[in-house]
């Protein structure tokens, strides 16, 4: 990861060299980048330059009480074009910053910095900059408004627990949002449940609302869990003793302890996705945390994100299965749907779920374990997980014909924005632009994964795959098909069928 951020890092800044930005009325300009291959609605922030004072001017000391003694007028955002754009804006103050330029010495200065937070809306591989100008903000009435989020989409309310209600299907989804903990005397490899033990559901305790504008609302939520601290001595032993974790004996401890998981929901005027990211300090042993959402569905089977193809699996396992847990692996998300509803769960790094009662998904945040397991005794006491942790999920509720549009934005969801301030500047690259139009990036059914420079710089490569199980017709200029080694095939563009993969090569 830190290889391809530095990689990332250094061709973006010989990209923004080539933005024309004459036209921007001010000298302090960002550009937000979508750098994935989906439609993306999201949030981004950016930390701006407002002036440096270059510490060959001046001693460290007095250069830091220059920038921290600036006056920062009121800023307004607005694009190239002139056109308002909702955003806030905070003074970070005056800050050490360093440049290492490849041709001279290290660069060290004192900057007033500013950081710009806006909610923005971009197609795939597009682009768009903004620009500060002073100006008063305008006021706008916020999406929460006693105690109630309302958009075109769905409205979600808080009382004593979480209701989501579908303006699209008319469907209320009560208790949405709910924290499972169950006991685990399994090992890394499998998942136990402690005989004759019930799961624990945390507690919402508090609301708090975090920001609150036209374009987007951001609700903290607090969830207090009381728990046991760990399971019982008996299991120490019976892992010692290589007892086999389906006839283990070990409960939970009487011991307790109290977490708080602290979730950030925020919801976007245009965007029906509901977007959490929850925070806790793991303090139990032997156990699992599962986020639950209740989906009201019929339907005897689930649809999960794989490897080049959304797989389709029934909700119960076979008879044959003996354990009672039956979780399943996912990438990017997992979908239940009906004839009449349909809810996709997203995540960021979760990969494990299972479908409970038919209508129910729960997705793995934590498993906190004491051994490997296997074919002895091996103590695995780092993976009991003391320590904080933060992760990332979504959760939409829609049509079961717009699932697909679903799954492109679950998929959108695994790429961040990127931003990062340009000069005024002369160039050869649009202000805001798309990189590349083709029916791949817009078919709600077609999920394109891949785009490069083909090896033999002969054009530019794009990879996608149909999700379906119908056939899908992508429309496109390009005559000339490719393997994974690059190599022209003798296939003709035509039809993609069912969960077909398809390589072109554009030039």
């Amino acid at each position: 990861n830190q290889v391809g951020e530095f990689i990332k890092g250094n061709l973006l800044e010989e990209w923004k060299q080539k933005l024309d930005s004459r036209q921007a009325e001010s000298d302090l300009l960002f550009t937000v980048v979508n750098t994935g291959l989906h439609d993306k609605v999201d949030t981004v922030s950016v930390d701006v330059t407002f002036a440096t004072c270059d510490f060959k001017e001046v001693h460290p000391t007095e250069a830091y009480q220059r920038m921290a003694d600036l006056t920062i007028p009121d800023f307004i955002v607005k694009d190239l074009d002139g056109r308002s754009v909702e955003a806030k804006i905070e003074d970070l103050g005056a800050n050490f910053q360093y440049d290492l330029p490849k041709d001279r010495f290290r660069q060290a200065y004192i900057a007033r910095q500013l950081r710009v937070t806006l909610p923005i809306h971009l197609a795939p591989l597009a682009w768009k900059t903004f620009q500060l100008l002073s100006g008063a903000k305008e006021e706008h009435e916020g999406l929460y408004r006693n105690g109630v989020i309302d958009t075109p989409f769905v409205t979600v309310s808080f009382d004593k627990h979480l209701t989501v209600y579908d303006k699209t299907t008319h469907e209320a989804y009560e208790n949405f949002l709910r924290f499972e903990d169950r006991g685990d005397i399994g090992n890394e490899y499998i998942y136990f449940q402690p005989k004759n033990t019930e799961p624990i559901y945390a507690k919402l305790a508090d609301v708090k609302v975090l920001e609150n504008n036209a374009r987007y609302a951001k609700v903290e939520l607090s969830h207090e869990l009381t728990l046991p601290v760990s399971a019982d001595e008996l299991l120490e032993q019976e892992q010692k003793g290589i007892v086999e974790f389906m006839t283990r004996s070990a409960g939970r401890s009487s011991e307790l302890t109290s977490m708080i998981l602290t979730t950030e929901l925020t919801v976007f005027a245009d965007s029906p996705q509901l977007r959490f990211k929850t925070r806790f300090t793991n303090t139990a042993k032997d156990h699992r945390i599962r986020v639950l959402f209740r989906t009201h569905n019929s339907s005897k089977t689930n649809d999960s994100d794989s490897i080049y193809e959304v797989v389709r699996r029934n909700n119960r396992p076979a008879s044959s299965w003996e354990n009672p847990e039956n979780p399943q692996h996912q990438q990017a998300f997992v979908s239940l749907y009906d004839d009449q509803k349909a809810v996709t769960v997203a995540n960021k790094g979760l990969n494990e779920y299972e479908i409970l009662g038919d209508d129910t998904i729960a997705v793995t945040i934590l498993r906190a374990t004491g051994e490997l397991g296997d074919w002895g005794y091996f103590p695995t006491p780092e993976a009991q997980c003391l320590r904080d942790f933060q992760v990332e999920y979504t959760a939409e509720c829609h049509q079961p014909q717009e699932r697909f549009a679903a799954y492109r934005r679950a998929k959108a969801f695994q790429t961040p924005l990127t931003a990062f301030q340009i000069s005024k500047q002369e160039g050869s690259v649009a202000a805001a632009g798309q990189a590349l139009d083709h029916p791949a990036l817009n078919l709600a059914e077609i999920c394109p994964t891949a785009l490069k420079v083909a090896e033999d710089e002969s054009g530019i490569v794009l990879r996608y795959y149909n999700m379906s199980q119908e056939e899908q017709e992508v429309v496109s200029d390009s005559k000339t098909l490719v393997n994974l080694l690059e190599e022209v095939v003798p296939e003709k563009l035509g039809a993609l069928g069912p969960q077909e993969i398809r390589t072109e090569l554009l030039k």
